[in-house]
């Protein structure tokens, strides 16, 4: 483990006299006016750095929130605009074992909003994870920043999957090929921003799927808590100041069309996210909240760690796999704002078929798999049984995906 945290159930609504977030939360605890909430205590029995909070709540941010630890206030939540559910992330002081108290006091007694829960993370002073690559060969290596709020300000919000890496630069390289990227404009996008002209980089996580936020107007359960996992385990890095290079991007060289590239077809950098000794892709699949997401080109000490991580995860039932289904979930409306989006969910790969087919008007029943043979098939380079489609993973009767999600592997 590179990090321990602890979830802590806060439920206390502010400046709500008149009950109006009641129908929202009616099991919440509502704090007097100009009164600051419960303290919610936890325990450290290991000290450690580099401590922050990940609070998620419901209108945050208007005046904001004092954060008070161990009844010294140390920052306020706020972002001066109303945006629904959102989540926020505020540094603290280094955590020495023992028993600490997290409170909450709203900044102007008329300001109603709740918290939900906040998670507290710290690095601990002796921690030690495994190694997060494996015999990969040819490598490239990209080092960048990467700030959340300023990604969203520049128009980003993509999926659990997803990241913008900013002012990249060429650490390690083959034959001249990261630099190309880098010099390609259409990949290396100049943005505007009043920080100044900011180059960013579209990062596709290699070996993983995170539930679909937005896909073609639509969205999957568990995408935004899937994001805002991945929030949490890169804390500060995803918040870093310009030019706090911290993010690194690990790329294997593969073929496309007789070009050696790192880019996938939609011309994304696809690599592995590194935050300092932690692989953040396989961190994800471990705490259940990305799929195993298999191509040839990942090598085979990777993919067999993927699997395993998967198969854990699964058998704890973490994240994703609690509500996980292999009975096709309808698509719902894509939303602007996070939202608590607990519910069924699906492999990523076999909702977006079915997502796009229930779009065109198609109605359950055996027609699906027809459809995906005719329009988004996918050959295997290995499944159970030596199956080498996709379409025949899916029963036609009743749709029903017949493998795991991490015992397929697709083919370039």
């Amino acid at each position: 483990m590179s990090s321990q945290h602890q979830l802590l159930q806060v439920n206390q609504r502010f400046g709500d006299a008149g009950n109006a977030l009641a129908a929202l939360a009616p099991n919440f605890v509502n704090v007097a006016p100009g009164q600051p909430g419960s303290p919610v205590p936890f325990k450290v029995t290991s000290g450690g750095t580099d401590a922050f909070v990940l609070i998620q709540g419901y209108d945050l941010d208007k005046a904001g929130l004092r954060v008070l630890l161990d009844d010294a206030v140390v920052g306020t939540i706020s972002r001066g605009c109303n945006s629904g559910w959102s989540t926020f992330i505020l540094p603290l002081p280094d955590l020495h074992p023992g028993e600490h108290r997290l409170q909450f006091a709203n900044v102007s007694a008329s300001d109603d909003s709740l918290i939900a829960t906040a998670i507290v993370q710290w690095s601990p002073t002796e921690a030690t994870i495994q190694n997060p690559f494996v015999d990969d060969s040819e490598t490239i290596i990209l080092r960048g920043w990467v700030n959340l709020d300023v990604q969203r300000q520049l128009g980003g919000s993509p999926d659990g999957d997803t990241l913008w890496l900013l002012d990249a630069e060429v650490v390690e390289d083959v034959r001249g090929i990261g630099a190309k990227v880098l010099a390609n404009p259409d990949v290396n996008k100049k943005r505007t921003h009043p920080l100044g002209d900011i180059n960013r980089l579209t990062i596709r996580f290699q070996g993983i799927d995170t539930p679909e936020i937005h896909a073609n107007g639509s969205r999957q359960n568990y995408g935004f808590l899937a994001f805002a996992k991945l929030e949490e385990i890169g804390g500060m890095r995803f918040h870093a100041k310009r030019g706090d290079k911290s993010v690194e991007v690990r790329c294997s060289v593969t073929r496309q069309s007789e070009r050696e590239t790192i880019l996938d077809p939609n011309q994304r950098v696809l690599g592995y996210v590194t935050l300092g000794e932690l692989n953040a892709n396989t961190e994800m699949v471990r705490l259940g909240y990305a799929f195993p997401f298999l191509y040839e080109s990942i090598s085979p000490a990777m993919q067999q760690r993927l699997r395993q991580y998967a198969e854990a995860a699964s058998t704890a039932e973490a994240g994703v796999w609690r509500e996980y289904t292999a009975v096709p979930v309808d698509p719902m409306p894509a939303l602007k704002e996070p939202i608590a989006d607990y519910g069924q969910v699906n492999f990523p790969t076999f909702w977006r078929r079915w997502a796009e087919y229930r779009k065109s008007g198609g109605l359950p029943g055996p027609k699906f798999v027809e459809w995906v043979k005719a329009n988004k098939e996918k050959r295997l380079a290995n499944a159970p049984g030596g199956i080498k489609l996709f379409s025949d993973t899916i029963d036609p009767s009743s749709n029903r995906l017949l493998v795991k999600p991490w015992e397929i592997v697709f083919e370039e």
